[in-house]
């Protein structure tokens, strides 16, 4: 069927005003799909072809516009991954899956149907799919615009320009991720690969600039400096995080130079996002010469050539181009959707079913926030993904009501939730080698409740229909006024015990002594090496001080950490970026052939081979907390641990839950351990994305949320 009275905005020459008119859409023709645009926006590069400024690409009459969301009308031949009601968005560097580059994993620049601003017409049989009648009757085709042309109420393209996403994703802020927002924070994760803790240059602050901070900030960036001549776009990049601001137009000296002056040297990543030659020059010299890298984002019409002389690119500063942030359309596109969807916490009104037997439900008086936490809502192991979902698992309540068969608490009893349980009956619990509970051990994977296999969480579905499961979270879910929980994930405590504080028994604190005290039995003198500092591995030196360690070495790569690791008991500090030597050379030369005990804090694979060989040959003992969400195997080899040093995971610090952890509170209290220096902050529950925030930009070893 042709639409023949379809509404679009259409050009008819360079700089002239958009015209709305009844324009003729043809049907999609094989492996092509016709879609019917909602939601519609417009990005610099619409701005600069309706200016016409780069000549060799005007074509007119055109239809632009490239960033849009829409629904499928129909579809052609051959199309199978989507049908008509599909939500959809368009992609203007297509994806066909087939190709020598689509099959590569080192590009996202598609042979057939990747960016190219020359194309007016249709792959299949070089014809445009839109027209209008003349006034003279006769059918003149107008053109279309990078894969997509939006502008229109609906519009045709290439089945490999279109990507299926979630029916349940708002359309009008999916449009984003048809360009902007996936231009700027790709450019941040997947070409730059933003490190925490690194520093960020972004040159121009419109929505890609900004968007390349959210990016930037989102991998945890310590120093994100803003270029822009605007001074309103520090208070909306502030918001983004954008930490420094710099306007080129304020007198002084060279911009590179005020750059290199404040980041000793120069930032580790520049993000070029206006399009000019002398922009691109600065941003290029800002960065730190040995490794400094710079990714181009802004479209340059002009012809000039690339403002630099190749022996500048000797010192170790390297540069490259960014299309679409590096995502290929199709197959990575919905995954970042997802994450999308997944952004802020939202706050919704969720039905509590009653506990069954067996279980208990508790009223949630406080809450915080783990790197656990943070790596789940992430979704950094695809396996683990389980959404919608209420996440948190560190927490203090009262108990509200109990399912039938608990006899070990009641109504009222003060109380934390555990992820890791305890029957107390299973062939593990009976063994004192192990704090692994067979039936309710923590387990990543699971989602419902043991009795039945459902979940006790659920809210109404937005079309007014059945109730709609939420997921459980490490036997927990504590980021809810009301949770539900098997009996065995819940340790009664004393009463006069400070639920704030016995808060970070959930988990953190627990994780981190326990490591040193139940797994390694840290000796009084022994010496001991502890790979980051957030508050599992503080808590790992509050462990190692109370057992009198003598040595105790913090490695981070935040120098503030230094400060608060002394109150807890870090004696020496290692900052891996100052050294000229790996980092197990150091540790090995200040103590004299290596640590006795070490600790890898971070869930990384390189860091825990250099926490390994960081210890003593024939007595060295390496204790994993860290959470590796990547399939790589153990760096080590097998002849490695025949030279007497060992290693083993830890979870939940060794404590058996019910059971041992009583008595840890109470030893808590009598101040064996300090437990207010890791609460930092303390926000009230509804603005617990601040508090993820916090965590993500490494200001916070654990904010309380209260509810």
């Amino acid at each position: 069927m042709v639409v023949d009275r379809d509404e679009a905005s259409v050009v008819w020459g360079p700089g002239e005003p958009f015209v709305m008119e009844q324009v003729q859409v043809d049907p999609p023709q094989k492996l092509e799909v016709r879609v019917k645009i909602l939601f519609t926006s417009i990005c610099h590069t619409d701005l600069s072809f309706w200016k016409g400024e780069n000549e060799a690409q005007r074509a007119f009459p055109r239809i632009l516009g490239h960033e849009a969301a829409g629904i499928v009308e129909s579809v052609g031949e051959g199309v199978t991954d989507m049908k008509e009601g599909d939500h959809v968005i368009p992609i203007f560097n297509g994806e066909c899956g087939d190709c020598k580059s689509c099959r590569h994993g080192k590009t996202n620049i598609c042979s057939s149907f990747g960016v190219n601003p020359m194309k007016t017409v249709m792959n299949n049989d070089g014809r445009t799919r839109f027209s209008v009648i003349t006034e003279e009757g006769d059918k003149k085709p107008i053109y279309h615009f990078l894969n997509t042309s939006t502008f229109s109420e609906y519009t045709v393209l290439e089945s490999a320009c279109v990507l299926k996403i979630d029916s349940e994703a708002p359309l009008k802020q999916m449009k984003l991720l048809s360009c902007g927002a996936s231009t700027g924070v790709g450019a941040a994760w997947n070409i730059a690969d933003v490190q925490p803790g690194s520093t960020v240059a972004i040159f121009g602050l419109g929505a890609i600039g900004l968007a390349v901070a959210a990016g930037a900030r989102a991998r945890g960036a310590s120093k994100i400096i803003g270029v822009e001549m605007n001074p309103n776009k520090f208070i909306k990049g502030q918001a983004m995080g954008i930490t420094d601001f710099i306007n080129p137009r304020d007198p002084g000296k060279p911009l590179h130079e005020r750059i290199r002056e404040i980041t000793e040297g120069g930032v580790d990543y520049s993000f070029e996002c206006v399009g000019n030659s002398d922009v691109l020059r600065e941003a290029f010299l800002s960065t730190h010469e040995g490794w400094g890298f710079t990714v181009i984002l802004g479209i340059h019409a002009t012809p000039k050539m690339l403002p630099l002389h190749p022996m500048e690119l000797f010192d170790g500063r390297g540069i490259i181009g960014s299309v679409f942030g590096g995502l290929k359309g199709k197959s990575q596109l919905p995954h970042f959707a997802k994450e999308c969807m997944r952004g802020p916490f939202v706050m919704e009104q969720v039905q509590v079913d009653p506990p069954q037997k067996k279980e208990v439900r508790i009223k949630i008086l406080f809450t915080s926030i783990c790197h656990t936490d943070l790596s789940a809502w992430k979704g950094e192991n695809e396996a683990q993904q389980a959404f919608p979902r209420i996440l948190g698992h560190e927490a203090a309540g009262i108990v509200e009501s109990i399912g039938e068969g608990v006899t070990d608490m009641k109504e009222g009893d003060h109380v934390i939730p555990i992820f890791n349980g305890e029957c107390g009956d299973c062939k593990s619990c009976k063994h004192e080698k192990t704090n692994i509970c067979n039936s309710f051990g923590v387990n990543p994977m699971k989602t419902v409740m043991n009795s039945d296999g459902k979940t006790r969480f659920s809210i109404t579905a937005k079309d007014g229909g059945e109730r709609k499961p939420v997921y459980h979270f490490l036997n927990t879910s504590t980021f809810s006024e009301y949770t539900v929980l098997e009996s065995a994930c819940v340790v009664k405590i004393d009463s006069e015990a400070p639920l704030k504080k016995m808060t970070l028994l959930s988990c953190g604190v627990s994780t981190g002594v326990g490591a040193a005290w139940n797994v390694a039995d840290v000796q009084p003198g022994s010496t001991v090496a502890i790979f980051g500092l957030g508050a599992v591995g503080l808590a790992v030196a509050e462990g190692a001080r109370a057992r009198g360690a003598s040595k105790i070495i913090g490695i981070d790569i935040n120098p503030k950490k230094f400060t608060i690791g002394q109150t807890m008991g870090i004696t020496d500090f290692i900052n891996p970026t100052d050294l000229g030597k790996p980092l197990h050379e150091r540790i090995r030369e200040i103590t004299e052939g290596g640590v006795d005990y070490s600790f890898e804090c971070i869930g990384n694979p390189d860091v825990l081979r250099e926490a390994f060989l960081s210890t003593h040959e024939g007595w060295g003992f390496t204790v994993i907390l860290g959470i590796h969400t990547t399939p790589k195997m153990l760096p080590l080899h097998p002849m490695e641990l025949f030279l007497g040093r060992g290693l083993t995971g830890s979870v939940f610090g060794g404590f058996k839950g019910k059971s041992q952890l009583p008595r840890f509170a109470k030893e808590c209290m009598r101040g064996v351990v300090d437990l207010d220096e890791f609460i930092t902050h303390d926000l009230p529950f509804e603005k617990i994305n601040d508090a993820f925030q916090l965590l993500v930009e490494g200001q916070s070893l654990r904010c309380v949320l209260h509810l």
